[in-house]
């Protein structure tokens, strides 16, 4: 070959090489995945070395204080989106154990129209045999596996019914379940009901999370209560780890009316601090205009933060509780092609309509600007006894089904303690983890604490929540 015409060629591959965006270090990682593929003792399948590859791209997230940033493995992503959704195969129980262990593992609730629910099991049933394996003494963790373990679609249960103590031997069979994202104080009828039960002029709204139905499930339960005997209402975003923006946004257009075109729920920026999106108050979207008392806590996090601090901002709410998490960044989720898997990457903060930042960056220190705090003379602080005590009590009264639900209550809060211990594990765990827009593993087992102090039950029944209850006294005192 010609000098001339190799120096061509040669000038030609460079020049493409340039123009293609493709760098050296790309070349040294395909290099690199061909010489592990082929030289390895061990015969390592390629979608291995490159979910491990993908996954090591993440690590130096970790060092920058972004916990969020990470890469989901094809095979998790149902589980991913399943998780943000909602959605998930089962046959609708909520479960525990007894402290120590020494008691059959007892039903705290069964989902609404699932198919525990229509099998009669309720609240107070105990579980005896999960697929003919006795159940007794074993850990959360443990018995979550002998659910999780077959691959029949079908659970057979052995049950001891709550106070007469009947056997009854059921077989179950799996379905896609969607759990409400919106609940009420309790479950009447079939129905939930969205006005507490010893306030009836009162309406309350419990949101869990923000998927793509919650604005949709809140318009709902808003045209519910939306009469006129009703005074207000109490939206509850405590123990909310987030979710959707854009369902967040939908959430504030509910309930503010704008009353300029520069109004906006939240703005997001780019690592430069450039404003890249501002989210407008909708014209259209305002349902409810009554009265508004919203309770934030430690763990409000995302999404729900976008909410309380745009009622907050707009002086359209109060805001009761204690400071929220302080969680002010957005993950873009990114599909692979060919099923490779996602990347969930952090790409963008957000701020309060009124300019103030959200997240608490690794080094915030309490006196500086972040999350969203009470107004002034509503900070009701409580123990992480008592908040964990709150938090099982509304998730059985927001979800049991029965006619014999309420002596169930009764007999759970007499034993309340033994859960407050363990709840109180799990949630020093996840405080670790920091709250995600994914939940975490429901059934993760906790490190064990336990109270200084004998665990004393605040409040007054029925709901022994005194941060709730600051809310009612808001209503009584006329708001």
């Amino acid at each position: 070959m010609q000098p001339l015409h190799f120096r061509v060629i040669l000038f030609s591959f460079i020049l493409y090489f340039l123009c293609s965006g493709i760098t050296l270090r790309d070349l040294l990682l395909v290099h690199s995945y061909h010489t592990i593929q082929d030289n390895a003792l061990v015969d390592v399948h390629s979608r291995n070395i490159f979910e491990g590859a993908v996954s090591g791209m993440m690590l130096p997230f970790d060092k920058l204080h972004d916990d969020y940033s990470r890469f989901i493995p094809y095979r998790r992503q149902k589980e991913f989106f399943g998780e943000l959704e909602n959605n998930y195969d089962g046959i609708g129980i909520s479960y525990t154990v007894s402290f120590d262990k020494k008691e059959l593992p007892v039903i705290l609730y069964t989902m609404l129209n699932s198919p525990a629910h229509k099998a009669g099991i309720r609240s107070g049933d105990r579980i005896v045999k999960v697929n003919g394996k006795d159940t007794f003494s074993l850990s959360i963790r443990e018995l979550s596996q002998l659910f999780e373990k077959t691959k029949s679609k079908t659970v057979s249960l052995t049950i001891q019914k709550f106070q007469s103590g009947d056997i009854v031997e059921l077989t179950l069979e799996r379905q896609p379940l969607f759990r409400d994202t919106v609940e009420g104080d309790q479950i009447e009828n079939g129905e939930r009901v969205f006005t507490l039960q010893t306030k009836p002029e009162i309406g309350y709204i419990r949101i869990t999370s923000f998927s793509s139905s919650t604005a949709m499930e809140l318009q709902t339960a808003l045209q519910k209560i939306d009469k006129p005997e009703i005074k207000g209402l109490i939206l509850d975003l405590r123990n909310n780890p987030g979710g959707y923006v854009a369902s967040s946004v939908e959430a504030v257009n509910l309930f503010i009316k704008p009353s300029s075109k520069n109004d906006v729920v939240v703005s997001t920026r780019s690592r430069d601090g450039t404003v890249n999106f501002s989210h407008p108050v909708s014209e259209d979207g305002y349902k409810f205009s009554k009265p508004l008392v919203v309770l934030i806590d430690g763990e409000s996090a995302s999404a729900a933060e976008i909410l309380a601090a745009a009622l907050q901002d707009y002086k359209r709410a109060k805001i009761v509780g204690v400071r929220s998490f302080g969680k002010g960044t957005v993950q873009k989720i990114i599909e692979l092609p060919f099923n490779s898997g996602i990347i969930k990457l952090t790409h963008s903060s957000y701020w309060r309509p009124s300019g103030k930042n959200i997240n608490r960056f690794w080094n915030s220190k309490d006196g500086d600007e972040w999350g969203v705090s009470p107004d002034d003379g509503y900070e009701v602080k409580v123990s992480d006894e008592q908040i964990a005590a709150q938090i099982l009590l509304r998730g059985v009264r927001s979800n049991a089904v029965g006619e014999k639900k309420d002596d169930y209550l009764a007999e759970y809060i007499k034993q309340l303690s033994d859960e407050v211990k363990q709840l109180v594990g799990q949630q020093s765990v996840r405080k670790q983890k920091g709250p995600k827009e994914e939940l975490d593993e429901e059934n993760e087992e906790p490190e064990e604490k336990k109270p200084d102090e004998p665990f004393v039950l605040q409040g007054s029944a029925p709901y022994y929540d005194p941060q709730l209850e600051k809310a009612i006294e808001l209503f009584s005192s006329g708001l």
